[in-house]
């Protein structure tokens, strides 16, 4: 794939060369709905239905309600829909509202170059901006084609150059795929552009310390993105101006959040690349947080090989790499958010997989994480360390869990990351089981309306009007207060 067009040279104040002109040019160039390749839009149509899934599965978990509460108490112009709820709202609160459905149950995609869930930021954006000014569906694909394609290639400069994992690449990357995304739908110039993605930059934030503290503002950080997207799109459309040199500046994106070298250059941004970057995201297989995958497929490696009981197990042991990982390493609690805990914790999710023999949606209610005595009991047993036990072959590559029985036994399995973590993994037939099985949870849909929506996902690209489609998703009678 080509890329945008670049001196190569350092960034010069006075000559107005910089990333975001190049990211500009390059939304320009690439981002017309018919130059966009078909295999584009086919992983599109794949991510937008998993997507939807994955707003119907947590339509109602915790920390949903209240924000469509405050987003219906607050009113506004009618300009989108939240999905599912059905009220019209202005477009940066509609947004919100969907990103938090998107990404309540961190089962949403992971986008590699981005380190991003990028959907739960530019699928919203596009959705909402594309409502209200009548956006077809192509145009809402091809917009969401460019916000990933964008965060992408942001992302790609930003890990070579990270010195934190502590801040929230969802956010502070995702919300440049979504401002670009805005822009695109919103028809914005090159210049517009330039300051749209400047204004944002202004309200650039995101952390993990929600996550680390187990919390439900978690879940409601890529809305934030979402929300401050349509926002530096509609203002930049308005005349408003934002920094020109936002990531290399001396103030700039990267020598801020990222701080190891000098910033790349517009050429390092625009490198031609195989595909465009959409296609390389990453659907998960599981309602947990990706670092917990590997682990998971390896305990349920050992279970299926070995017939473990969980009665039978002493102790089970889990091996990431040989430094502490915060994200899903800490040892697990049963905490005020028992699914946020659990989401998190590479503890439960193994000693889930060790007891259930199987992950479901069902299995991550803060109910049935109660209720689950088995697995609480084994996860008290079960540690993460950073040196692999003495007595196991070297060799293993990936992550690993070994399980010590009461009578002495050790049995270990390993998994890597590419095994569960990868594009190939999750092809469109397991993407749409995926999918089935989100609606039988939400308990929103019939299996007959389910078919039905998988079918109108198929279509998108021929949908004239966005709204008619997202009108669809509304359920009737859904209470909020």
């Amino acid at each position: 794939m080509e890329g945008c067009k670049s001196t190569g040279k350092s960034p010069d104040i006075n000559s107005g060369q910089s990333i975001s002109r190049a990211i500009a040019e390059l939304i320009a160039e690439l981002g017309e709905p018919d130059k966009i390749p078909e295999s584009a839009y086919a992983m599109t149509r794949k991510m937008i239905l998993d997507t939807l899934g994955n707003c119907l599965a947590g339509w109602n978990a915790p920390g949903v309600l209240p924000v469509v509460q405050q987003m219906c108490e607050w009113g506004g112009k009618e300009e989108a829909h939240a999905l599912i709820y059905g009220m019209k709202l202005p477009a940066p609160n509609a947004a919100f509202i969907n990103s938090t459905l998107v990404h309540a149950l961190d089962y949403d995609d992971w986008l590699r170059s981005g380190q991003s869930h990028i959907m739960s930021s530019v699928f919203p954006v596009a959705l909402a901006v594309g409502e209200l000014s009548h956006a077809s569906g192509k145009e809402v694909m091809a917009a969401i084609i460019m916000g990933v394609e964008v965060a992408g290639r942001l992302g790609r400069a930003y890990r070579s150059r990270m010195t934190s994992e502590h801040f929230l690449p969802s956010t502070i990357i995702g919300g440049f795929g979504a401002t670009a995304a805005a822009c695109r739908l919103y028809q914005l110039d090159i210049e517009e552009t330039v300051h749209a993605l400047g204004l944002y930059y202004t309200q650039t934030s995101g952390n993990r310390q929600a996550l680390y503290d187990k919390t439900l503002a978690k879940r409601i950080q890529p809305a934030f993105a979402a929300r401050s997207a349509i926002w530096s799109a509609a203002l930049a459309k308005r005349g408003l101006t934002g920094p020109l040199f936002t990531f290399e500046g001396i103030g700039g994106f990267y020598r801020i959040y990222a701080g190891k070298g000098e910033p790349p250059l517009p050429a390092e941004i625009c490198a031609p690349l195989d595909a465009l970057e959409i296609e390389s995201i990453i659907v998960k297989q599981y309602p947990f947080c990706g670092e917990c995958h590997a682990p998971i497929e390896a305990a349920l490696k050992l279970v299926a090989q070995y017939n473990l009981e969980p009665r039978s197990i002493e102790r089970v042991q889990i091996y990431l790499g040989n430094r502490f990982r915060p994200t899903v390493g800490m040892p697990f609690h049963l905490g005020r958010h028992p699914q946020v805990c659990a989401q998190f914790s590479v503890e439960y999710a193994v000693a889930l997989a060790l007891t259930k023999r199987q992950i479901s949606l069902a299995d991550l209610t803060d109910e049935s994480i109660r209720r689950n005595k088995e697995t609480l009991e084994l996860v008290a047993r079960t540690q993460v360390v950073t040196q692999i036990p003495h007595d196991i072959p070297p060799g293993g590559k990936g992550n690993m869990v070994s399980v010590v029985t009461i009578d002495g036994n050790r049995y270990t399995a390993w998994c890597p990351i590419d095994e569960v973590l990868d594009t190939h993994v999750m092809p469109y037939e397991r993407v749409a089981a995926k999918f089935y099985d989100s609606v039988q949870f939400s308990g929103l849909f019939t299996a007959e309306q389910a078919v039905e929506l998988e079918r109108q996902v198929a279509a998108f690209a021929a949908v004239e009007d966005v709204a008619e489609f997202v009108s669809r998703l509304c359920v009737k009678g859904v209470a909020i207060w």
